[in-house]
């Protein structure tokens, strides 16, 4: 996994100049309302977090039973927590857009391109969990961008290049490149939505799907989604107050890297015996390789 998470980096995103942040995956509700569509549309798929009162004497009976019974009863927990007040990042670019929020940028200094690789996304996925390919809580590199519309249009489209071309030559993955849907429309909203695909700045996303031997014939077969290349015009401007010093139209656009399905799709593809492996991943491989663990099975 951290091989393919390198190989992205040195690859794609380091010669597309895209620079590391490090986004917070707590988000408060008073941020995830600005996300246009998730409350609305996608609320069952969020992890809502609460906590207890900043109290010690907190949970007291839950502490008791724990401690006493050695069971762990979450009805008596319920009745103390507080309602919840955050969720965990489901789209992981959330802090990008705040950290703009009710703030000018200045063209001469766009675009602005960063991406996190510091953490997990959290959402449960529609069909739910199947593998690495479908989890709750999985890895990702998340790239996010803000810049004048054509701007922002060229970097999706050299990322799907890119990405394209690395999912091919250096993985030796099957892919193709399909037009989506906006990643924050439910299946049933995007089904009856029609994309305008004459010009590039009118397709809301490019997708990345790879074929995976184990799910039957190319022709039949479900392909996995490795990428959602996203430009999102000014929807999260708009939602977020993000404005340019002069009054330009400016946009955004993001793309996450989900890298436990790219983990999935290569092996399901190339296996486990190293030695047939792509060359740039064999020899990545070997130089990062960690140190074995050796377990001992003591008799119970």
């Amino acid at each position: 996994l951290r091989v393919i998470e390198e190989l992205i980096l040195t690859e794609i995103l380091r010669p597309m100049d895209f620079r590391e942040w490090l986004f917070p995956k707590l988000i408060p509700f008073e941020v995830m309302r600005k996300m246009p569509g998730y409350f609305e549309e996608l609320a069952e798929g969020m992890l809502y977090v609460a906590h207890a009162p900043r109290d010690p004497t907190a949970l007291a009976d839950f502490k008791k039973k724990a401690k006493i019974a050695k069971v762990i009863d979450s009805e008596l927990a319920k009745k103390e927590l507080e309602p919840p007040e955050y969720v965990m990042a489901p789209a992981q670019c959330e802090p990008f857009y705040q950290f703009f929020s009710g703030e000018y940028v200045v063209k001469d200094f766009l675009p602005i391109k960063v991406f996190d690789k510091s953490g997990w996304t959290y959402r449960w996925e529609g069909g739910g969990v199947a593998g690495l390919t479908r989890t709750t809580e999985f890895l990702r590199i998340e790239c996010v961008w803000i810049g004048m519309p054509k701007q922002v249009v060229g970097i999706r489209d050299e990322m799907v290049d890119r990405t394209f071309e690395f999912c091919d030559k250096t993985l030796d993955l099957e892919v193709r490149v399909t037009v989506g849907a906006p990643f924050y429309m439910t299946s049933d909203v995007a089904s009856k939505t029609f994309i305008d695909i004459s010009k590039s700045e009118n397709i809301p996303a490019k997708d990345i799907e790879v074929y995976l031997p184990f799910r039957g014939s190319r022709e039949e077969a479900e392909w996995l989604e490795l990428n959602s290349i996203n430009v999102h015009r000014d929807k999260y401007v708009k939602s977020f107050g993000i404005r340019e010093a002069s009054g330009e139209v400016i946009w955004t656009g993001c793309n996450g890297y989900g890298l436990t399905r790219y983990l999935a799709a290569f092996l399901a593809t190339h296996g486990f015996n190293v030695e047939d492996w792509p060359k740039k991943v064999r020899e990545k491989y070997l130089e990062l390789k960690p140190r074995e663990i050796k377990l001992l099975n003591w008799p119970r």
